[in-house]
């Protein structure tokens, strides 16, 4: 099973953004998002979201439960 922190990274470098940049747009610190690559610390629910907002993902595929990535729709 994929772990949260190998498909963080995955979609870091598919959307080529750095630590900061992931940091800046969710408003956590880079050391937070750098944590959450290695896999130290785990984000809360609300930054789970932002992070799926972000890479346009569902919660289930950002955290490793869902294989395929689906696009979230818009309402």
């Amino acid at each position: 099973m994929i772990k949260f922190k190998e498909r963080l990274v995955e979609l870091k470098l598919e959307k080529k953004l750095s630590s900061k940049e992931i940091a800046e747009i969710i408003g956590v610190s880079k050391r937070a998002v750098n944590e959450y690559l290695k896999g130290d610390i785990n984000p809360s629910i609300q930054n789970l979201i932002k992070l799926a907002d972000l890479f346009n993902c569902s919660l289930d595929y950002l955290v490793g439960r869902d294989f395929k990535q689906k696009e979230k729709t818009k309402d």
